[in-house]
């Protein structure tokens, strides 16, 4: 059995590489004392390790231990926080179309030109009282 740890951040979780079975990529365990021994896969590639690594990690991050969340719903969750940073960097690399400033806003020029009833009533209450 493989089993070497990798990581151990401020005594608060241990990161550990052992053998699984092909489909299980990594697990959290806590101990009797609320330390978090994270499980990964050895057989992973480094690129799956971590990206198993993360996912676990988020786990700990949002107290799932802890979570009445349905465990659908936990994992959902835990795949799409680390999804997004990969999503924002793709959007960053879409070329940004080269559009004119907009005019700045003007209240009165709106209901002006695009609201006459208010603006008729605008007027009447800007009228001095005769």
């Amino acid at each position: 059995m493989t089993k070497r740890t990798l990581l151990d951040l401020e005594g608060e979780y241990a990161i550990r590489l052992m053998d699984m079975p092909p489909h299980a990529h990594g697990i959290v365990v806590y101990d009797d004392e609320g330390f978090a021994n994270v499980y990964i896969n050895a057989h992973l590639t480094a690129a799956q390790q971590k990206d198993a690594a993360d996912h676990e990690l988020d786990h700990i991050a949002h107290d799932d231990i802890n979570s009445d969340e349905d465990i659908r719903a936990v994992e959902a969750r835990a795949d799409l926080t680390r999804a997004i940073p990969a999503l924002k960097r793709a959007a960053d690399l879409v070329p940004k179309p080269d559009l004119p400033a907009a005019p700045p806003f003007d209240p009165g020029k709106y209901l002006r030109e695009y609201d006459p009833v208010l603006a008729v009533l605008e007027d009447r209450w800007l009228q001095p009282d005769e």
